[in-house]
């Protein structure tokens, strides 16, 4: 079987045995389809609240929820339902973030006391996630060329918790920021799909 995280067929230089594992397993009958209705993945921030807790507190709201497969911080809602208003949220126990998302960090598994790039970080879902695996501890870099995008963050970053994460607007892969880090951090994490340009910033690190 031909490994699917894409980083080559002997999986020998990129996610190491256990995510190869993971993504050769099957994860993608898990994923939902179109035709069956579209679930939600829901993340659980683990700054503030434990999963078994808020799976209780949604069975108790009658909401139909179960333990993602592979993540071990996502929940699965039956249906999509609106969240923005409900507790869980507010507080900033829970994010929207699919488990494809969540399984990222735990590939780029930082450690506590990491320096860590998020480059094209957007609105933060991940960065949000990598902070949570840090405990909040170390550094962790969300750099994006749009300001807009940044902001987004702001509310999201409150709510959460972290204080370890520092926002970063770059003009472009050879902006004086990106230079000054080069050689000193220790992870980074490029969402390719969304942001090809910065593979380039990110060999400069």
């Amino acid at each position: 079987m031909t490994c699917r995280c894409r980083c080559g067929p002997s999986c020998r230089n990129g996610c190491g045995k256990n995510a190869c594992l993971l993504f050769r397993s099957g994860y993608s009958r898990h994923r939902p389809v179109h035709a069956q209705g579209a679930p939600l993945d829901i993340r659980v921030n683990t700054l503030l609240a434990k999963r078994d807790d808020v799976l209780q507190l949604l069975h108790d709201k009658n909401i139909e929820a179960a333990a993602t497969p592979y993540s071990p911080v996502g929940i699965r809602l039956k249906e999509k339902i609106p969240l923005n208003k409900d507790a869980l949220f507010t507080e900033g126990k829970i994010e929207v973030q699919d488990e494809g998302s969540q399984l990222l960090g735990f590939l780029l598994a930082p450690k506590r006391n990491d320096m860590v790039v998020d480059f094209c970080a957007g609105a933060g879902g991940k960065t949000l996630m990598l902070s949570a695996l840090m405990n909040s501890q170390g550094r962790l870099y969300a750099m994006d060329t749009s300001e807009k995008r940044l902001a987004n963050l702001k509310p999201r970053l409150k709510r959460s918790g972290a204080s370890n994460i520092q926002p970063m607007l770059i003009a472009h892969e050879n902006d004086l920021k990106v230079k000054r880090l080069s050689g000193k951090i220790d992870r980074v994490l490029v969402d390719a799909h969304a942001a090809a340009w910065a593979r380039c910033a990110a060999a400069r690190i």
